[in-house]
């Protein structure tokens, strides 16, 4: 890791930076790190540590982040990084508010050829110029106008060509794998030595089918040797192969850092392609997803049939439709900003379930424990959609149905449901859906599991809709994939980004207005206050007490509800007509769950009518009365309304109330013919009914 730093460290001074306006004074910011530099160097690291995040919760330019590379001679943040743990989280915040503003390598076909040129024939001196530049303005797109020469009678040009592009490093390596599928023999053998001297794991998967399955013996033993170099890898069989591919496609699903190098900032993914080297430009958001399913492909074309590379190619396809269809629910009436890259990906979101589909019901169920596992919970409600749609059910879909997110619970209990799974558990678990209306959300970003556990555990408890992140970054893509959120918690000293980092990009674009609160332990929570105060919406003290932080939360997340609460509503309609198919007897412990739901719009009140009509529990009456009593509700649900309090009075021995066969009798008079009937019906099941009455309503309303 420490290299791949340095090399960052290093590219810092080849490339131009984007300065963001402060409004913190530079001398300022500049004395408070020159604090901290000098604790650090004397050995008070704790207290050089809050100085750093201090500067940090600054937002310092990129140009005030060069700055102190320069002056520092990078051996402070070098140190830094190898202490590993909060100085390890700073010292990347630092490296990459430096490089943020890099420049974006270009894809100019013309000036790269010019290039080429000067690396594949000139002299020692321009021939290093020119790789200079082909690494700090064009990178990994060099790779399209080189790799040819790797196949070139022209032994000098080969090796001027493959020491370039071992010294380009890192940046070409994706490329660089794909060319191994060339037609051409000495294309691949050349490219698997310059992938051997870069020495990047990301390249030891291919370099170990090569090892195994190149149809020429002297590219076996280049690829062995090369892979031998820097990784243990086993190369004795194809189905060992599919193993090392299906691991580093779990690398990619899981957002591994160390695969995905994210200073890279790659805006293509490479494939070979009809004889030649292809790139096409991709979504930010699906990135890893698009190399995991590549991964996956070579694992089959290891091992046709491997049931684990068909099970996590299922979930990458459905985690790219989470993806895509979070982004643009986000976007709302905004979609004609999408970018064309996502534009292009959602054009392909209709094919999934097919795609899904085809790997197998055992498949499908390794997919959906591969998203229980870890926290892709949009992933997990894709799959729980496809499988519920195509009748597999399994083992792991009542897994999900102790799974930490809500809306995993409910989608499983809903889907289990419709198998014909009306468990007990089922049942209680759509019944706690039903209760949900428009709840608050809260995003919890915090890689102690059990202060995180404790936080969801009491913020459920509490109403609130709580989820988890067990790390910034996933948590940051969640924010920003589903703004729909009242309130995020983040922890302090996450292993993966500083506060700031999250704050400063939740600062950003649809997550401008959400309240930020702070967790921290309590023996840091006072030096925490004193750099956050009146930045952020507020804090909570570690270990967690649920008296103490739910005021702070209520008063941070406000009284205006969140306006975006259509997936409450349409969840709680999908339960409603759930449960109204189920076995009333299922039911009756559930009677306040049901009547407490007739606040909800009608949609959901017709169907939970219906339930409450098949059971007809006494208990229900007041709150259908009301229900039935309400001139501007609908008809519709006054009719259902009058259905259940006609079921209800064939379960009472004694007459109803005056006032509720008063509302009825008044409706039969009502020019809405469903309504006028179902009143009367529903008189006409009441028992022990005053002497006369029914004569009386008969009365008033002869037809003569």
């Amino acid at each position: 890791m420490l290299k791949g730093m340095i090399g960052v460290l290093a590219s810092l001074f080849l490339v131009g930076l984007v300065f963001v306006p402060n409004a913190f004074a530079q001398d300022e910011l500049d004395n408070l790190f020159d604090e901290g530099v000098s604790l650090f160097n004397r050995g008070r690291y704790d207290e050089a540590l809050q100085v750093f995040q201090g500067v940090l919760a600054e937002n310092p330019t990129n140009e005030q982040a060069f700055r102190f590379f320069d002056k520092t001679g990078h051996q402070v943040f070098l140190k830094m990084l190898t202490e590993s743990g909060e100085y390890e989280s700073v010292a990347k915040r630092f490296i990459e508010l430096a490089r943020t503003g890099r420049k974006e390598k270009e894809e100019n076909g013309r000036r790269i050829e010019e290039l080429v040129g000067q690396v594949v024939s000139g002299d020692q001196r321009a021939r290093m110029n020119a790789q200079l530049s082909l690494v700090a303005d064009h990178g990994e797109y060099a790779v399209e106008y080189m790799y040819a020469v790797l196949g070139s009678e022209d032994i000098e040009a080969r090796v001027n060509v493959i020491t370039s592009l071992a010294r380009m490093g890192e940046e070409v390596v994706l490329p660089l794998i794909e060319v191994l599928h060339s037609d051409d023999v000495l294309v691949r053998r050349n490219a698997a030595a310059v992938l051997g001297q870069i020495g990047d794991m990301r390249s030891a998967p291919s370099l170990c089918a090569m090892a195994v399955l190149d149809d020429d013996e002297m590219n076996r033993m280049v690829a062995s040797k090369s892979v031998a170099k820097f990784a243990e890898a086993e190369t004795t069989s194809p189905a060992a192969c599919a193993v090392l591919f299906n691991g580093l496609a779990e690398q990619y699903l899981n957002r591994d850092e160390t695969v995905l190098k994210p200073y890279l900032a790659s805006r293509v993914v490479w494939k070979w392609r009809e004889g030649g080297l292809t790139k096409s430009p991709v979504y930010s958001g699906l990135y890893n997803l698009e190399l995991a399913e590549e991964m996956c492909f070579q694992a089959l074309s290891c091992e046709p049939g491997n049931a684990r590379a068909l099970a996590l190619l299922a979930f990458s396809y459905a985690a790219q439709k989470a993806e895509v269809d979070a982004v643009i629910q986000s976007l709302g009436d905004d979609a004609d900003t999408m970018p064309e890259e996502l534009m292009s990906a959602a054009v392909n979101m209709p094919s999934v379930p097919r795609l899904v589909t085809l790997a197998g019901p055992a498949c499908l169920n390794e997919a959906l424990d591969f998203a229980l596992s870890g926290d892709n919970s949009l992933e997990a409600i894709t799959l729980i959609s496809i499988m519920s749609d195509a009748g597999v059910f399994g083992a792991s879909m009542e897994r999900a149905l102790d799974s930490a997110d809500k809306l995993v619970r409910y989608n499983a209990a809903l889907a289990l449901a419709k198998s014909g799974d009306c468990s007990e558990k089922v049942v209680s678990t759509l019944v706690a859906a039903l209760k949900e209306s428009a709840i608050r959300q809260v995003l919890v970003i915090d890689d102690k599991s059990a202060s995180m556990n404790a936080l969801l555990t009491d913020l459920n408890e509490a109403g609130y809709f709580a989820v988890g992140a067990d790390s910034g970054a996933l948590g940051l893509m969640r924010a920003k994939s589903l703004p729909v959120k009242d309130l995020v918690v983040v922890r302090t000293w996450l292993k993966d980004l500083t506060v700031d980092k999250i704050v400063y990009e939740m600062a950003e674009g649809n997550t401008s207005d959400v309240p930020i609160m702070i967790l921290a332990d309590a023996d840091q929570l006072d030096s925490i206050k004193e750099i956050w105060e009146g930045k952020v919406a507020g804090f909570i003290s570690s270990p967690v007490n649920a008296n103490v932080f739910l005021p702070a939360v209520e008063a941070a997340v406000g009284d205006v509800l969140n306006p975006e609460r259509e997936l409450a509503l349409a969840m709680s309609v999908n339960v409603a007509g759930a449960l109204n198919a189920m076995d009333a007897n299922l039911l009756t412990a559930h009677m306040d769950a049901l009547v407490g739901a007739l606040d909800k719009p009608d949609a959901v009140k017709v169907p939970v009518l219906g339930v409450i009509s098949r059971i007809g529990d006494v208990s229900a009456l007041g709150g259908v009365t009301a229900i039935f009593g309400d001139e501007n509700a609908s008809t519709e649900v006054r009719v259902a309304a009058a259905n259940a309090l006609g079921a209800i009075f064939e379960n009472m021995d004694e007459a109803p109330e005056a006032d509720v066969l008063d509302l009825l009798a008044s409706a039969i008079g009502s020019d809405e013919v469903s309504l006028s009937t179902a009143a009367g019906a529903a008189i006409g099941k009441a028992n022990a009914l005053a002497e006369g009455f029914k004569e009386e309503v008969l009365g008033s309303y002869r037809i003569d």
